[in-house]
C-alpha cells in the first residue's frame, strides 16, 4: 500500500524513491514503530510524518542506482609470499649448463 499511495503517478523516479524509503524506514523502525506510523497515515493522509518526509528526501538526494552487492565472505589466499607477481612462488632458482 505504501508503494502506490507514494508515487501515485507511477512515475519510475517517484517510485524509486518511494521504494527506498520504505526499505530505509522498515530497515530502521521496530514492528511497533512501523504500526504506529502506518495508523498516523491513515488517520490523516495529508499530514506525512517526519520519518517518512525524511526518508523520502533522503532518497531523492541519493544517486539511484542499484545498490552495490555485499562484500564477499570468501577470502582467496594463495602460496606467494614474498609479494612479486610472478607465478614461481617466490623461489627463483637458474640453472645453466656448460657446453663441451
Amino acid at each position: 500500500m505504501f508503494l502506490e499511495t507514494c508515487a501515485p503517478g507511477g512515475e519510475p523516479e517517484e517510485q524509486a524513491v518511494c521504494r527506498c524509503a520504505f526499505e530505509r524506514l522498515t530497515a530502521e523502525l521496530s514492528d511497533d514503530e512501523l504500526e504506529e506510523l502506518d495508523r498516523s497515515v491513515r488517520g490523516n493522509p495529508e499530514v506525512l510524518p517526519s520519518e517518512v518526509t525524511e526518508a523520502a528526501l533522503d532518497c531523492a538526494a541519493e544517486p539511484l542506482t542499484p545498490p552495490a552487492p555485499p562484500p564477499s565472505t570468501t577470502s582467496t589466499t594463495t602460496d606467494d609470499d614474498d609479494g612479486s607477481d610472478d607465478d614461481s612462488g617466490g623461489d627463483t632458482t637458474s640453472t645453466t649448463e656448460d657446453e663441451p
